[in-house]
C-alpha cells in the first residue's frame, strides 16, 4: 500500500524516519500482523530510480537501480541475505552510509570492474537527497540478497543497490505487511493503525503481493495464448498431414501389401510395419526439433519465465506427444494396410 506524506508536515528527512519507525512498531503490534516494512519501492513494479556505482578512484560506471527500505524490508518479504547483511537499525543520519547490493549488480561489479568480494568496500555513487538533488558520496557495501525480482516475471533482472531510508528518506512510500490470514480481515485495523500515528496520512494502492503478481503477468500471458493457439493448430496440421502422407503412401503400395499377404504375411504384421514407418518419419522430425530448439534457445528466453527453453521435462513431453501423434495418425492407413484383399487387388492389377 502506498502512503505518500505531506510536505507541510514532514519538512525534513528525520521527520519522515520518525514516521516509518512508528508505523512499523504500531503495525507490528497489531493483531493479524506478523512483520511489517517501509520502502519505496514493490517487487514486480519496477524501480525507477536510476544511477551508477564505480569504485573509488576509478573510471568504471556501472549502471543501476537505487531503492530505499527500512532494517525491516528484506524480513518482511523473506529476501535472504546471502553475504554480509542487510540494513541495520544503526544505518542512520550521521552514520557511514551504507547499501545492500542483489547479485545480479554484484555480478556486474566483478564484470565491470574486477570486484569479485564487493562486501566491506567502499564505493562512490550519487546519493538522492531529500529535497529531491543529490551528491555523490562515498558508501560501503554491507551486504548481499538474492535477486528480488524488481521487475515483470519474464524481463531481466536489473542491477539494484538498497540503501537505508532513513539515509536517504523520502516522502512517497510503501508500506508492506504480511499478515497471518486473509489480509481484507486485517485491513480496517491497518488503516486505523496508520491513522493513529499520522492522521492526514490516506494509504492507496492497497494490493496483495497476488494481484501484484497477477498484474504484472498480464502482459506475459496474452503472447502466451496466441503461442499456445498457434501451437494446438500446428499440432492439428502436422496430424494431418502425416496422416495424408501415410495414406497416400499405403495407397500407391497397395500391390505390394497384397502379394505380401498372398504369401503369408498376416494382417498386423503388415499394418505394424506402416507404424513403424510412420514412428520413423515423426522420430526424425523430433531429432531435428531438437536440434533447432537447442540453437534457437535463445531467442525464446525472453517469451519464457519459470522454465528454462531447454527444460528437460518440457522437451520430453514435447517429443513424447508428437510420437503418439505420428502413431495416431498412422492407425488408419495401418488398419487399411491390414485389410488389403490380396485376390482384389492382383485382379485389377492384371
Amino acid at each position: 500500500m502506498s502512503a505518500d506524506l505531506p510536505l507541510a508536515a514532514y519538512p525534513t528527512g528525520a521527520r519522515v524516519d520518525q514516521f516509518a519507525t512508528a508505523v512499523v512498531e504500531r503495525l507490528n503490534a497489531t493483531p493479524g500482523v506478523e512483520r511489517a516494512a517501509v520502502s519505496t519501492g514493490v517487487p514486480l513494479l519496477g524501480v525507477r530510480e536510476g544511477m551508477a556505482i564505480s569504485p573509488i578512484g576509478r573510471p568504471e560506471d556501472v549502471p543501476m537501480r537505487f531503492k530505499r527500505v527500512d532494517p525491516h524490508y528484506f524480513d518482511t518479504l523473506d529476501i535472504p541475505v546471502v553475504a554480509g547483511r542487510g540494513i541495520a537499525s544503526s544505518d542512520r543520519e550521521g552514520a557511514p552510509i551504507a547499501i545492500v547490493i542483489n547479485q545480479t549488480l554484484a555480478r556486474a561489479l566483478n564484470r565491470a570492474a574486477s570486484v569479485a568480494e564487493p562486501v566491506g568496500q567502499t564505493f562512490r555513487m550519487f546519493v538522492p537527497t531529500y529535497e529531491g538533488s543529490g551528491v555523490e558520496r562515498d558508501v560501503s557495501v554491507v551486504g548481499i540478497i538474492r535477486d528480488e525480482r524488481t521487475g515483470e516475471p519474464q524481463s531481466v533482472e536489473a542491477p539494484v543497490a538498497y540503501g537505508a531510508l532513513a539515509q536517504s528518506p523520502r516522502r512517497e512510500l510503501k508500506l508492506v505487511v504480511r499478515t497471518s490470514g486473509d489480509p481484507a480481515m486485517v485491513m480496517n485495523s491497518i488503516r486505523a493503525t496508520v491513522k493513529d500515528v499520522e492522521p492526514r496520512v490516506a494509504l492507496g494502492d492497497v494490493r496483495t503481493m497476488e494481484e501484484v503478481r497477477a498484474l504484472s503477468l498480464t502482459s506475459a500471458r496474452q503472447p502466451t495464448w496466441v503461442i499456445g493457439a498457434f501451437a494446438v493448430l500446428a499440432t492439428v496440421l502436422a496430424g494431418l498431414g502425416l496422416y495424408g502422407v501415410l495414406a497416400h503412401a499405403v495407397a500407391q503400395e497397395r500391390r505390394s501389401l497384397g502379394i505380401r499377404l498372398a504369401l503369408g504375411a498376416r494382417p498386423r504384421d503388415v499394418g505394424a510395419g506402416v507404424v513403424r514407418q510412420s514412428l520413423l518419419i515423426v522420430a526424425g522430425g523430433v531429432a531435428v526439433g531438437a536440434v533447432a530448439v537447442t540453437l534457437l534457445a535463445r531467442l525464446v528466453q525472453s517469451l519464457l519465465f519459470g522454465v528454462s527453453p531447454l527444460d528437460p521435462i518440457a522437451l520430453a513431453i514435447a517429443g513424447t506427444s508428437t510420437l503418439t501423434l505420428g502413431a495416431i495418425a498412422a492407425a488408419i492407413p495401418a488398419l487399411r494396410a491390414a485389410r488389403v484383399d490380396p485376390s482384389i487387388v492382383l485382379r485389377g492389377e492384371n
